[in-house]
């Protein structure tokens, strides 16, 4: 009887039923396994960073990338477990982290001999945090700097006892490293420390490392202070040539001031100079900033940005050495050059808004406002007197008036106010502008006076829609202050352009709170899509460009190029 076709086919007589055992993994050739390897998630990343969590456990970590599955792979074999390591450890960037700079050597010290002698790119960080904790308070969540011109990171100083142990961790760390580095071992170090004495006994451990070749493309890179020092600059060029065989003279080494001026320009212009967000001005004051703003100047942090790149979350030029930000008005005080180009960028890159006190948080809640709220500066209108703005023409140099470009006059209760206020506002600004005709030699002053009339509908719910007065839509009430106010501006020579900006505040309406179905919610729709208004401020808009204006009239809002949303400015 012929064998059932469901049995499949019978195997030869004499024949086991135990499969050949194939080729293994291993077997593969390498340049194979290194791919596989690659594709499995040793990838090229950027910025691992070598911690340690606890005395017996060591992490390779990188913002936003999980390595779990990458460890995984050091636990299959002996032979995988070698080969992934020298791979992951010969094509990616290792950074101690900005953490206690104790534990970053020790896990550096618990690293193994292959992934030493693997490692190609290498950044030491050496911090001193400990100190500065007690400078910070807990405000909302947040943790916030007390003092704003602080840095977090004090310069190394063997005369404190942690900074001592510190020293001794070093000296391990570098007798740890110092067989295995390869010759083409890219290692950066940075550490401020205090004093030359000090510093002396940080780089004597290093006298260890001696093979790093520029020759098999290595290099070696050490800071010793954050400051232009001679001392320890020369400290540093005599460990840099005991190191790579290679020197570079002290008089090749050019200061900011040796740039050519539209580099030193460009360079200021990656700096708080240029404002991120709003900066208040006040008579007896200054410009200043509230201090738990996170976005200002004297405490600033981001801590997830590429090294030596750009501060992706703030558009500013990251530190490469610690996430605390000095206050950029220290650059007035550096010398006289410095506060000369200060002043050129802060007054010509900024835009300055005279704006009642309300407005000030306005911006933060109107989600349809169309200002650049990146490079504004505001002049605080808070003088009873009326004379704020006056006080700011009349205490500037005349090197500041001199670069002052942009000028946006936010008039919000233009409309509504009393004649009398409405004049009185308007001498002051002829003050104002009198004041800067007479006290600045290069007169090309832009300025934008943006007129915001409240909606007609403030006063009404939307199920009175109907009920609005019909002259309620019309400008032509208030046509005639405001060509008073465009023809003063235009009398005055040094106002190269004036742009005119006619605002509408919309009424508040949450149509989450109703019902889609509901007859309020269908008369909000139908009223933001009517265009009465809107054909309203393009007629006299038109109006004052054609009549008034002329040639001096400007389209564009009064704003100055931002540079910074570049990736890489050099």
């Amino acid at each position: 009887m012929a064998p059932s076709k469901d049995r499949g086919m019978q195997l030869p007589q004499g024949t086991s039923s135990v499969p050949r055992p194939g080729k293994s993994f291993l077997d593969l050739p390498k340049d194979v396994r290194e791919q596989i390897y690659l594709r499995a998630g040793v990838l090229p990343i950027s910025n691992a960073e070598i911690c340690l969590l606890n005395p017996r456990e060591r992490t390779m970590w990188n913002p936003g990338l999980n390595l779990n599955y990458v460890l995984n792979l050091l636990l299959v074999s002996k032979i995988v477990s070698k080969e992934v390591e020298s791979l992951f450890f010969s094509q990616n960037t290792f950074t101690t982290p900005l953490g206690c700079p104790v534990h970053c050597l020790r896990a550096l010290t618990a690293l193994s001999d292959n992934a030493l002698s693997s490692m190609k790119w290498l950044i030491i960080k050496i911090r001193n945090i400990p100190r500065g904790w007690h400078l910070l308070y807990l405000h909302e969540g947040y943790c916030r700097c007390l003092d704003g011109t602080c840095r977090m990171n004090e310069p190394l100083n063997t005369s404190y006892q942690q900074d001592r142990q510190l020293i001794l961790e070093w000296e391990t760390a570098v007798t740890r490293l110092a067989p295995y580095v390869a010759k083409d071992l890219h290692l950066e170090i940075y550490c401020d420390t205090a004093d030359i004495d000090t510093a002396y006994e940080f780089v004597q451990p290093l006298e260890q490392i001696t093979n790093i070749d520029s020759k098999v493309g290595g290099s070696f890179s050490i800071r010793l202070a954050n400051r232009r020092h001679g001392p320890l600059l020369e400290l540093a060029e005599t460990t840099l040539l005991r190191i790579t065989g290679k020197t570079l003279p002290l008089k090749s080494f050019h200061g900011f001031d040796k740039l050519p001026k539209e580099l030193r320009l460009r360079i200021l212009s990656f700096t708080d100079l240029v404002s991120p967000l709003t900066t208040n001005w006040q008579n007896g004051y200054g410009f200043a900033r509230g201090c738990n703003d996170f976005h200002c100047i004297s405490a600033r942090y981001c801590y997830y940005y590429d090294y030596q790149s750009m501060c992706n979350k703030h558009h500013s030029m990251a530190s490469n050495f610690c996430d605390c930000y000095f206050d950029v008005s220290s650059l007035f005080l550096v010398s006289r050059q410095m506060n000369c180009e200060a002043t050129e960028v802060f007054y010509r890159q900024n835009t300055f808004f005279s704006e009642p006190n309300d407005w000030i948080q306005m911006k933060y809640e109107a989600s349809e406002v169309s200002y650049d709220l990146n490079t504004s500066l505001t002049l605080n209108d808070s003088d009873p007197t009326g004379r704020e703005v006056q006080h700011f023409f009349e205490s500037r140099s005349k090197a500041a008036l001199d670069n002052l470009k942009s000028i946006k006059i936010i008039a919000t209760d233009f409309f509504d106010a009393p004649e009398h206020a409405l004049n009185q506002k308007w001498d002051e600004w002829v003050g104002a502008f009198e004041i800067y005709a007479k006290r600045a030699t290069n007169q090309n002053l832009e300025v934008l006076i943006h007129f915001q009339k409240s909606q007609p509908l403030k006063g009404f719910w939307y199920k009175h829609i109907d009920a609005v007065p019909p002259d309620a839509w019309s400008l032509e009430p208030f046509r005639e202050s405001m060509e008073q106010a465009v023809m003063t501006l235009n009398s005055f020579d040094g106002v190269r352009k004036i742009g005119v900006e006619i605002d509408w505040e919309l009424p508040y309406f949450d149509e989450d709170k109703f019902d889609p179905n509901d007859p309020i919610v269908e008369k909000f729709r139908a009223h933001k899509k009517d265009d009465r208004w809107g054909a309203e401020v393009a007629r006299i808009t038109k109006h004052l460009k054609e009549t008034l204006l002329g040639n001096k009239y400007t389209d564009k809002v009064v704003k100055v190029d931002d540079h910074r949303d570049c990736v890489d400015p050099f």
